[in-house]
């Protein structure tokens, strides 16, 4: 046991005010809602599970676009992204695939092969909270080995509204200007409460990159790279709720993304002092001039003639279906059922065109194309039943049937039109859960959870004529205890998995993976990852009017994948033993009007990081890839009531980041996003200006080549970038009516 968990086990021993645990306390709720607004500290929640709920007021004053500009600002949360981009979560250190993403409570599915959800498409209009919890509950069929994201979207409410908001955003970068529109309406229809949302708005993200390389033939060069990304998004979310009875409920949800983007990158390689004609690095004569004309036969083949200008062009389309129904039924007072169906259609056609530009024509090189269906249908029943005041069962089972359907063309132009073998990838996949859950709570100040789930996993792949059965258990277990009615403390244990990517299962050839002109093989028999881990901190109120909240974690992981060289270039995904992650997080929310500052807010967070993996290559330990060991986030709202006005600064840190890979070293730093808001309200009129990134922050990358295994080879290539998103300002227009 760890001195941090042998720690915090003490202080929760200890610490017990005798006057105020004397007589039974409200709880203190280990679901925060953070709002930053005097009064809304207040709320309680008995959910064991240790979560923090952020609602659309706390994203809503910077204007964010996407799902990923809002997690940005939470705790730990980091994304593996070009600049000005949020692609994909990671918490802990650990990688994108240890996050489980889920909307409104059941999975997302996702582009990426390691069912990573790529955040920055779901447009921030259509989310009512966002919910991180850091260890499971006893009934969560679907939980992340570092912790899981829930995104809850906008739904009914008990009176007639609607919303409508318009503004347009302008990049400095590329001095462009993309428009964005959000409309909402609640209204009571066929006797339930009916919401519809609908988004449009087009998304961009220029950036340009200046690298300063040398090659293996002794060349500077400076490469100028422009890459802009440009997105038209359309979004509708739909739900319907309706109560059947005094005792049951029905809901009815529907969604539809739509979202088509190009991104276009273009780079120009100028060569700076060349060397001296004839010789390469380490030549010392020209022995090999049979001739004796002072040429040397490699000559042509090492020295650059003349500038070349690259360009990848990538056109996406990404459309996402999602249908749901829920129905909730009280047969006792005392007992609670409920039943949710869920459905999901996911289709991809994203097409890459890779060339060289020659005297203004563009020569196409190569062109890839991928084509992805993927479908899954969810239903899970559960039961809740409390025995007395003190004890609660549940218990259910939850069935899931997934379908995932790929193909991926290569055409190598130079080399006649040619597809790359093995180019589809079928999947199939069957989930079967059961899970029960016991709620204890023997003292008015002692809360206890128990859990345990079984999962049983049947996978086909369909192309590599594989099968297989694999079943797990989960156990949870929660404890809380409340030492004042300000002071909670929280300790959680659980196991958790994450199952192996996708395409790392198929036992084909991937091409460039995990660099450029080495070949990766799949691994059809890669075992999940598991972990047991824990977490374990407190929540403190301050006076009912502020928050503090503290998180130690630990996650000690089996059966981690990695790509395993294996000779000439290739590797293969393997089991390769254990990994560990740990930290501290810290986060709070304060209104400062206790030192005479009314109308001033504060909030902030940090976390440390820390990870241990074992290196494939060298077998070391070393921090896991682009795990970054500083995140925090800090930030001041201040209101002036009477004339409406008001402004809020928010700034971002992300510490550096290392990546070590077969035959790269990469080291990745990023500057602090400064981000300004300020805004007017009047009745049911605002009007919000942000700016982003006012600092100019750029992110620099060292990197390291190697034409062979890192440790056996010297640099064929070395090189800095210093890449640049630029500013953006954001003015947003809003309206917001109440019926009768």
């Amino acid at each position: 046991m760890s001195g941090a968990f042998t720690y915090v086990c003490l202080l929760m021993l200890l610490f017990d005010p005798p006057s105020e645990t004397a007589a039974p306390t409200q709880d203190v709720r280990e679901t925060i809602q953070v709002v930053y607004q005097r009064g809304d500290f207040q709320e309680r929640d008995d959910d064991l599970a240790p979560t923090l709920i952020y609602d659309q007021t706390f994203f809503q004053r910077f204007e964010p676009m996407s799902v990923g500009d809002m997690l940005k600002r939470l705790p730990g949360v980091t994304g593996a992204a070009d600049a000005g981009a949020f692609e994909r979560a990671q918490l802990h250190g650990l990688p994108a695939r240890h996050t489980r993403v889920l909307i409104n409570g059941e999975r997302v599915l996702a582009a990426a092969s390691d069912q990573g959800v790529a955040l920055d498409r779901l447009p921030a209009e259509l989310v009512e909270r966002i919910e991180i919890r850091r260890a499971p509950a006893g009934d969560d069929v679907d939980a992340g080995l570092a912790a899981t994201i829930n995104i809850v979207l906008k739904s009914g409410s008990d009176r007639p509204e609607w919303h409508w908001s318009g503004g347009a955003r302008y990049f400095d970068n590329d001095e462009s200007t993309r428009g964005h529109s959000a409309f909402s309406w609640r209204e009571q229809v066929g006797g339930g409460a009916f919401a519809l949302d609908a988004v449009w708005q087009e998304r961009a993200n220029p950036k340009r990159q200046v690298t300063q390389f040398q090659d293996d033939a002794g060349f500077d060069l400076t490469k100028n790279e422009t890459n802009t990304l440009k997105a038209d998004e359309r979004a509708v979310n739909l739900s319907w709720q309706h109560r059947l009875s005094p005792s049951a409920t029905l809901k009815l949800t529907g969604s539809w993304l739509d979202t088509q983007s190009r991104e276009r990158e273009e780079a120009v390689i100028r060569v700076n002092n060349p060397p001296a004609k004839g010789f390469k690095d380490g030549d010392e004569d020209d022995e090999d001039d049979e001739d004796d004309d002072g040429d040397d036969p490699d000559e042509d083949e090492n020295e650059v003639q003349q500038d070349e200008t690259l360009f990848d062009d990538g056109r996406f389309n990404h459309r996402n279906l999602r249908g749901g129904a829920a129905l909730n039924w009280h047969p006792h007072e005392r007992t609670t059922v409920t039943a949710t169906l869920g459905h999901d259609d996911l289709r991809l056609n994203d097409r890459a065109e890779i060339g060289v530009v020659e005297d203004t024509v563009a020569n196409l090189e190569e062109i890839v194309t991928d084509q992805t269906r993927d479908r899954e249908t969810r239903l899970t029943l559960k039961m809740a039943h409390r025995l007395n005041d003190r004890i609660q069962l549940s218990g259910g089972m939850h069935i899931a049937e997934r379908r995932r359907h790929a193909r991926r063309n290569l055409t190598l132009t130079e080399e006649e039109a040619s597809t790359a073998p093995h180019g589809v990838f079928r999947i199939k996949q069957n989930r079967f859960d059961l899970f029960g859950k016991l709620d204890l709570t023997p003292k008015p100040q002692h809360h206890i959870q128990l859990g345990l789930r079984r999962q049983e996993l049947d996978l086909d792949l369909v192309d590599a004529e594989h099968q297989r059965r694999d079943h797990e258990w989960f156990p949870v277990v929660h404890y809380r205890r409340q030492a004042s009615p300000s002071l909670a403390w929280q300790l959680s244990w659980a196991r958790t998995s994450t199952p192996p990517d996708f395409q790392n299962l198929q036992p084909f050839a991937q091409r460039n993976t995990p660099l450029d002109d080495y070949t990766t093989f799949g691994n059809p028999n890669l075992r999940a990852e598991t972990a047991w881990g824990w977490d374990g901190g407190f929540t403190y109120l301050f006076n009912q009017w502020g928050q503090m909240g503290l998180n130690l974690y630990q996650r000690r992981i089996s059966d981690h994948v990695e790509a395993v060289p294996l000779e000439d270039n290739q590797h293969q995904f393997q089991n390769i033993g254990s990994a560990r992650a740990w930290g501290l997080e810290i986060d709070f929310g304060l209104p400062l009007h206790a030192l005479g500052l009314p109308n001033l807010s504060s909030f902030a967070n940090l976390a440390l990081q820390r990870t241990r993996v074992t290196d494939p290559l060298t077998g070391q330990r070393r921090p896991f890839n682009l795990q970054v060991e500083t995140v925090a986030n800090a930030g001041l709202l201040y209101n002036y009531p009477q004339s409406g006005f008001g402004w809020g600064l928010n700034g971002l840190y992300q510490g550096p980041a290392n990546e070590q890979l077969f035959g790269e070293q990469v080291a990745i730093k990023a500057h602090v996003n400064l981000e300004a808001m300020l805004e007017w309200r009047r009745r049911n009129l605002s009007l919000r200006l942000t700016a982003r990134n006012l600092l100019d922050g750029e992110k620099r990358i060292n990197y390291s080549e190697y034409d062979a295994a890192r440790t056996e080879a010297d640099p064929v290539e070395q090189g800095r970038e210093i890449e640049r998103a630029g500013r953006s300002y954001f003015l947003v227009l809003r309206f917001h009516r109440l019926g009768r």
